[in-house]
């Protein structure tokens, strides 16, 4: 037995099957539109914890920045979320724009600047041309880190010991020592 379809069904099926294959398809207006983010408060990082480090896409200069400062890292304004993104944030800053290292530091750091500005603080001269995070000890009672960087000044290797704080909700950084040997 041959089936025989009509026009006018095979018009209705046609119809039917783009009509459902268009339901599919999302309305225009959540294409275009913004997505929605939500304000976090950052609170301090357990040692140890299962949460995963919180990292943007425009993260691509400096390593482990989420978002960065202002201008740091093409973030905008989410500023980085544990110690460790902090120091890499501001001294990427150092690498690329000194005036954006001010959000890193605390506010009793700001006011104790020495007169030679951050060259001053981070006791180097020259050029930084590489760093990277030896080892990083984080406190959750009270909030505070110590975090042990490795630099590369002008060719030589150095040593500095960020010490940072949980101020007004984020980690800043309060002091920079140059431990002994």
């Amino acid at each position: 037995m041959k089936m025989k379809l009509k026009p006018l069904y095979l018009l209705l099926i046609a119809i039917i099957w783009v009509a459902s294959a268009c339901s599919l398809i999302p309305p225009l207006s959540t294409l275009t539109a913004e997505p929605e983010v939500q304000a976090t408060s950052a609170a301090p990082e357990l040692p140890g914890s299962a949460q995963p480090p919180v990292q943007s896409a425009g993260a691509v200069a400096a390593p482990d920045i989420a978002g960065g400062a202002p201008g740091v890292g093409g973030g905008g304004d989410v500023y980085p979320q544990s110690p460790e993104m902090v120091v890499n944030s501001f001294l990427a800053a150092y690498q690329d724009n000194q005036a954006e290292m001010f959000p890193f530091l605390s506010a009793s750091r700001l006011l104790a600047m020495p007169e030679g500005g951050m060259q001053a603080m981070l006791g180097i001269t020259g050029n930084l041309e590489g760093f990277a995070i030896q080892s990083a000890a984080v406190s959750t009672q009270p909030p505070a880190a110590s975090l042990d960087v490795g630099m590369v000044v002008d060719g030589t290797e150095i040593l500095r010991r960020f010490q940072l704080i949980f101020e007004e909700d984020r980690w800043v950084i309060d002091a920079v020592e140059n431990p002994a040997p």
